[in-house]
């Protein structure tokens, strides 16, 4: 199985790894959403979430936005059976998929992913995948970071040790943390066009030092050498 740089075995304590996911999700998601909005969901359509984790975010969609169906995938068996004991509600449901195989799901009008590709080992197969799965005018969605841009100021030398030490790990597990900025080659070269391009500055003064060290930083130290897919 291919490396990358998200699997339980990753983490020294997993448990502790899907809470800071949950409360992650919760303060990004009012945020999320209008940036989802912004780029192509709307009602009646058909969507997809690309890891979606524990749910959160495909549910706020199913009741808010008003979209005809909502599916939320992931390749960890856990977080799948997590979404479905905790989110049900008509038109939205999770099956454990990986992103490199889509075959069987519903072509959908919106396809979207949220911090998934810096985990990726094979960005253009999950990309062909996706456009196999679009329906004819969709629109996908992809929200990821470039750790070029993560930074305090005044500058503090044992962050930025930190922050790189963060990028070389993902780099040896077959991922990315700087995908933000290579995402428009990446889609140009799959063949996706008439794309928008956002950058969302994610400071401290967006949600409060507590939450952007929680966020951020603090998964990093819970890091440990494994292997995984997603």
């Amino acid at each position: 199985m291919p490396a990358n740089s998200y699997s339980p075995a990753g983490f020294i304590d997993f448990s502790m790894e899907a809470a800071r996911l949950a409360r992650q999700a919760a303060i990004l998601e009012q945020e999320e959403l209008l940036m989802l909005a912004r780029h192509g969901l709307a009602p009646g359509q058909h969507v997809i979430e690309l890891g979606c984790g524990q749910g959160k975010m495909a549910y706020a969609i199913a009741c808010m936005a008003g979209a005809e169906s909502v599916t939320g995938i992931d390749v960890h068996a856990a977080f799948i059976e997590q979404a479905r004991s905790t989110y049900a509600v008509p038109g939205l449901n999770f099956q454990e998929k990986s992103v490199y195989d889509l075959s069987g799901l519903k072509p959908s009008d919106f396809i979207f992913a949220r911090l998934v590709f810096q985990h990726l080992d094979r960005v253009e197969a999950a990309l062909e995948q996706i456009r196999m799965n679009l329906r004819p005018g969709g629109r996908v969605c992809i929200i990821d970071v470039n750790d070029d841009w993560l930074f305090m100021e005044p500058s503090i030398p044992a962050f930025d040790q930190l922050v790189r030490a963060g990028i070389e790990y993902q780099a040896g597990l077959g991922g990315d943390r700087l995908v933000g900025k290579r995402l428009p080659l990446y889609l140009s070269a799959a063949g996706f066009t008439d794309m928008k391009i956002e950058v969302l500055p994610f400071s401290s003064a967006l949600v409060g030092m507590q939450h952007f060290l929680d966020i951020a930083v603090s998964f990093r130290a819970n890091q440990a050498p494994g292997e995984g897919t997603v």
